[in-house]
């Protein structure tokens, strides 16, 4: 009996309160009758299990569950789901799983005691953190139950007899370490028919009747959308740190300084509440910042558990190696090798790279399914037909340590970069056909993993390999608007301008000077993008690739004709791009340079040859079945046949470019296309549905945070708006649009399928000042857009609405007469868009005397401001908010907005502390 009184000893201090808030909150202990096991030894071999009763009582209640100290915090939802799961009357076995730190027994016992009024009978934990056979785990039970025995062969046969009649609640906590008893809780459930079972267990029992609840981490805000600060602070990881951090520093605050980076401290450490209450340990010690900092390695941070907290739970290192160590051989590989990826992988990538190294014997996809069942993974949501898993970044770092102490780092990383580079390279072209929307999603979930190889090559000087990722995944950097972060990777990872580097194919080399050059020519970054093509073309021609020349040579012709205004340059290097692709055969390529042609009539107003080169690049785009570009070719078509007053043809063109568009899943192209079908069915006389379509594209134009897509749609709207006759709403959303593009120094960036977007504004606001009986703003505001219209030797007619045009102009003539127009009309030439929008206030300060056909003088001692703008600098450097200042000059507040960034752009500042400083150095304050 030795052993007996052993474990009746060890029980009373197992239950001691080892459960601390996300996983042990320190509890009371319900004390083992020791005296009472101790005496049993006394008795004959006879004597089986019996229950204790009070003296003279034939049945009692079992209230056996630690008390915690602390409030369960964040966890409201899931108990409520654990309770609804509890009292369904099929449920009789649940398995609450998660991995270690996930506060699986602070949840179960918080359920245990919102349950327990439904137990006639009671309820009962049985802590099994410490018992490793079946024999040990029935004896536990019994203990806990408050029985007594001898016969160990007849233990189980009595505990059902015993909890046969019983409805009761039976907690079993820490089951992972005993799995081989699972096998007994279906056998004793079927002999119990009142009893139900609560286990918490690192992995699923995968025993009949089982139902599992598997523990979320907790609730982080999103970093890349925070709240508000006071928002953040309701999100269940942030009250837990905030709560634990309290408990050491009493007076510790989230504040709208500090709210972030807790935030970030909960994201770093996936919301598992251990890790949070190892963390806000040191919030005496370390400022937030500063323990952010040092979470970089957190396994290395995370060792300040309090001495009453078991071993496996003083550190998040010994948490996971708990798990860890509990696996077989082939698992721990596996785990080792699932930690290279970045962000979770599927079973596919799984498969391919643990496999590598040719050591794994077991089938990948068992031991997948058995770590998830041991929750060393979790299951990532659904999104397609293909499942997705991912590890915890605190377990993944643990695995990184253990992949890295097995010399497997670099066989398993450069497995890892090869299955990215060839899922790339598979990607690339689907990215451009009917498969566009699937193989975005599948690339978007797959992004962190593709940074990682990418970066693992470059740090490894495998350049060829880095610059074959990031070239085929140009497209996709588009088409989700990671440009920024594409180019940055690129010009990163390409050698040095004029190096040889023969270790990297020219072929590889110039695709990547390509990809490179048209991302920066898609930013307007004009410069950077001619350095980077004009170094593709010269290692192009010497290698004699054709292809990639003649692909240089056609943005390079987008460069001199689009943005620099070099018609007869840019003609010709199109016509040499178009005659390369003719000599290989590239049908494909031959269409892209005569819808680039295409593009560039449509701009210069030669309507005629946008329906001619377009219609020749859309016969080969249908011939090749690319999708994307026919969407494209058949939305220029379109908008060509509008502009020619053919409403009917565009819309039909239009709509099935908005159908492809929508096929693909595109929302900017999308939007852009709606925009135009909406000024088509509005010129038809359908005006509620241009409307509906001019909502849906601003809709998915915010989602893309494209400024062009916004304004373009903004300015239709306050042109629909206008020929509806409601001029305050007009020009509120012209002015909203010419916001959207008129930063500071923006407008004189902007390329031809931008400006005629913000010339358009400025006629719409000119006929409404008209309307409003201020015929010399009209004037001044119609000859700026002028200017803007004019490129080159070209003008620019697009978005100009006749007859409106002509008529707001000729009424204007008309009331201020032949001379005065004039003068007013240079005037307007010379300003630019800010300055012909402020000089309606001129006007308004001229309203009651003669008309005075001049603007207002920039002041050549304060940086070229006028004087209206010296005078809104002085008032923002007194403190003044814009609507501040709109209501002191009793003017609106977008005429504030337009002046303030007039006055960044001359004084070429970019912030009100720097427009204060100048205003002081100045004495104009």
């Amino acid at each position: 009996m030795s052993r007996l009184w052993k474990d009746a000893r060890f029980l009373r201090i197992s239950l001691v309160p080892y459960f601390r808030c996300g996983e042990r909150d320190r509890a009371t202990s319900t004390e083992i009758e020791i005296d009472r096991i101790h005496m049993s030894s006394k008795h004959s071999s006879k004597q089986t299990f019996e229950a204790r009763r009070s003296a003279g009582s034939s049945h009692r209640q079992i209230h056996q569950v630690p008390l915690p100290f602390t409030p369960l915090i964040g966890r409201q939802h899931e108990v409520q789901q654990v309770c609804t799961l509890l009292m369904n009357p099929e449920v009789r076995l649940l398995t609450v799983t998660g991995p270690g730190g996930i506060g699986k027994t602070r949840l179960a016992l918080q359920v245990a005691l919102d349950v327990q009024h439904t137990f006639p009978d009671g309820y009962c934990f049985v802590p099994l953190a410490h018992i490793d056979t079946p024999q040990q785990a029935v004896l536990t039970i019994a203990q806990s139950l408050g029985l007594s025995e001898t016969r160990k062969r007849l233990q189980f046969e009595h505990l059902k007899s015993f909890l046969r009649d019983k409805h009761l609640l039976l907690l079993l906590d820490n089951f992972e370490q005993v799995l081989a008893a699972a096998a007994l809780l279906p056998e004793l459930l079927s002999a119990c028919p009142t009893l139900k079972i609560l286990v918490t267990s690192r992995a699923v029992l995968r025993v009949q009747g089982e139902y599992e609840f598997l523990v979320p981490p907790l609730a982080v805000p999103d970093l890349h959308h925070l709240p508000k600060y006071e928002t953040i602070e309701q999100f269940g990881a942030v009250m837990l740190f905030k709560q634990r951090a309290r408990a050491i520093q009493p007076d510790f605050q989230v504040t709208e300084e500090n709210a972030a980076i807790i935030a970030a401290i909960c994201a770093r450490l996936d919301g598992l509440p251990l890790a949070i209450e190892l963390a806000a340990a040191y919030s005496k010690l370390l400022p937030p910042r500063e323990l952010l900092s040092r979470l970089e390695k957190p396994l290395d941070v995370l060792t300040r558990g309090g001495p009453d907290a078991p071993v496996r739970q003083q550190t998040l290192r010994n948490t996971i190696s708990w798990s860890y160590e509990l696996l077989s051989t082939e698992e721990q590989r596996v785990f080792r090798r699932l930690s290279v990826f970045a962000g979770g992988c599927t079973l596919e990538a799984a498969e391919v790279v643990c496999t590598a190294p040719g050591d794994v014997t077991m089938p990948v996809m068992h031991v997948v399914a058995s770590l998830l069942d041991k929750s060393l993974l979790q299951p990532a949501k659904q999104e397609s037909d293909e499942w997705h898993f991912q590890m915890l970044e605190t377990i993944r770092e643990y695995g990184l340590e253990r992949l890295e102490e097995y010399g497997e780092l670099e066989v398993t990383r450069r497995a890892h970069a090869t299955y990215y580079l060839a899922l790339a390279e598979q990607a690339e072209p689907a990215l451009l056909d009917m498969k566009q929307k699937e193989w975005l999603e599948r690339v978007e979930r797959e992004r962190d993993n593709l940074w990682a190889a990418l970066h693992w090559l470059v740090e490894c000087n495998e350049t060829e390999a880095a610059l074959r990722l990031a070239g085929a995944l140009g497209w996709f950097w588009f088409l989700r608007g990671f440009v920024s972060e594409g180019r940055s990777f690129l010009e990163h990872a390409l050698p040095p301008s004029g190096e040889g580097d023969t270790s990297v194919s020219p072929q590889v080399r110039a695709k990547a000077y390509n990809i490179a050059g048209w991302l920066a020519l898609w930013q307007l970054d004009v410069e950077r993008a001619t350095v980077l093509l004009e170094e593709s073309l010269e290692l192009s021609r010497k290698s004699g690739a054709k292809q990639a020349m003649a692909y240089a040579l056609n943005l390079l012709g987008t460069i001199e004709d689009t943005h620099r205004g070099n018609y007869a340059a840019g003609n010709a290097l199109f016509e040499e791009s178009l005659r390369l692709y003719r000599e290989v055969g590239d049908r494909k390529g031959i269409a892209t340079v005569l819808m680039t042609l295409g593009i560039q009539a449509h701009f210069r107003g030669d309507f005629a040859g946008v329906h001619e080169l377009c219609g020749e690049s859309l016969t080969l785009f249908r011939a090749s079945g690319d999708p994307w570009n026919i969407a494209l070719v058949l939305h220029m078509l379109g908008w060509a046949s509008y502009c020619e007053g053919a409403y009917a043809a565009a819309r039909r063109l239009s709509e099935e470019s908005v159908a492809l568009f929508r096929r693909l899943g595109n929302p900017g192209f999308t939007a852009q296309v709606l925009t135009i079908l909406a000024c088509e069915v509005a010129a038809l006389g359908e005006e509620t549905r241009a409307a509906s379509f001019l909502e849906e594209a601003l809709t998915l134009g915010k989602q893309g945070e494209s400024r062009e897509d916004m304004a373009r749609t903004l300015c239709a709207s306050g042109r629909l708006a206008l020929r509806q006759g409601n001029l305050i709403q007009a020009r509120a959303l012209y002015e909203e649009g010419l916001t959207a593009l008129m930063e500071p120094g923006r407008a004189t960036k902007l390329p031809s399928r931008a400006t005629w977007v913000l010339a358009s504004c400025l006629e719409g606001l000119g006929e409404i000042a008209l309307n409003q009986g201020q015929a010399a703003w009209t004037v001044r505001l119609f000859a700026a857009a002028d200017t803007l219209r004019v490129f080159g030797a070209f003008r620019n007619p697009v978005g100009i609405e006749q007859p409106f045009y002509e008529h707001t102009l000729a009424e204007a003539r008309t009331q201020l007469g032949e001379e005065t127009f004039a003068v007013l009309w240079t005037e307007g030439q010379a300003m630019t868009p800010e300055e012909a929008l402020a000089a309606e206030e001129h006007e308004r300060v001229n309203a009651d005397s003669p008309l005075t056909v001049s603007t207002e003088s920039p002041s050549p001692s304060f940086g070229g401001l006028t004087a209206r703008e010296v005078e809104v600098l002085r008032l923002l450097a007194t403190g003044l908010t814009n609507k501040q200042i709109a209501a002191h000059l009793r003017i609106s507040p977008k005429t504030i907005n337009i002046h303030v960034n007039s006055i960044y752009k001359k004084l070429e500042i970019t912030s009100r502390s720097a427009a204060t400083r100048y205003a002081i150095e100045h004495h104009l304050v």
